[in-house]
């Protein structure tokens, strides 16, 4: 039986999992492509909508008051691919005005402590994490297990195995991108000094 776009929301607003899986692939490809047409990045345009169908699965019970789906998470993605472009300005902008202040040496050094504070703030993200989910999250990243074969090690679904690591891997990049500016601060601080 199929069912409207309304009915969908209602029944994934109620925690089906299959209406909202269906309400992802009825959007997924033209999602992507649009996301693609900005990110030119596989790897971010796969992110943006993680984050984004994560979020609306986070916050399900809102879904009864979209009027148009489609309409809605295409305004979703547009404001992620926003943020996307913002922060990696930022990014970009701040470390190269840091390095450009100091001699080469300078640069050299504070590119490897931030670098080096960098990797320590993911370790602290990833710590903070429930322990089966940085148990995932670490057969995926330090052993490059796939999602079939930490599946079978934990003897879990691999289902259940995704949705821990999508969800580790957003807690982490929030966590690094909300910590990412004191960073940039302590490093242009200690060039004051």
């Amino acid at each position: 039986m199929a069912y409207t776009e309304g009915e969908l929301l209602q029944r994934a607003a109620a925690g089906n999992r299959q209406a909202f899986s269906t309400l992802y692939e009825d959007c997924l490809h033209d999602l992507y492509q649009y996301l693609y047409l900005f990110t030119r990045s596989k790897e971010t345009t796969e992110d943006i909508i993680q984050e984004i169908f994560v979020k609306l699965w986070e916050q399900k019970a809102q879904l009864t008051a979209i009027r148009s789906f489609r309409q809605y998470l295409f305004r979703m993605a547009r404001n992620k691919v926003i943020d996307h472009i913002r922060s990696r300005r930022l990014h970009h902008r701040v470390t190269a005005d840091l390095l450009a202040g100091a001699d080469a040496s300078y640069a050299d050094c504070d590119h490897k402590t931030l670098t080096s504070q960098y990797f320590h703030i993911a370790r602290q993200a990833v710590e903070q994490l429930p322990d089966k989910r940085r148990l995932i999250f670490r057969l995926n990243t330090e052993e490059q297990l796939s999602l079939d074969e930490i599946a079978s090690r934990l003897n879990i679904s691999k289902s259940v195995v995704k949705k821990q690591l999508y969800a580790a891997q957003h807690y982490v990049r929030r966590y690094l991108r909300e910590h990412a500016e004191l960073i940039h601060l302590l490093v242009a601080f200690a060039y004051l000094h």
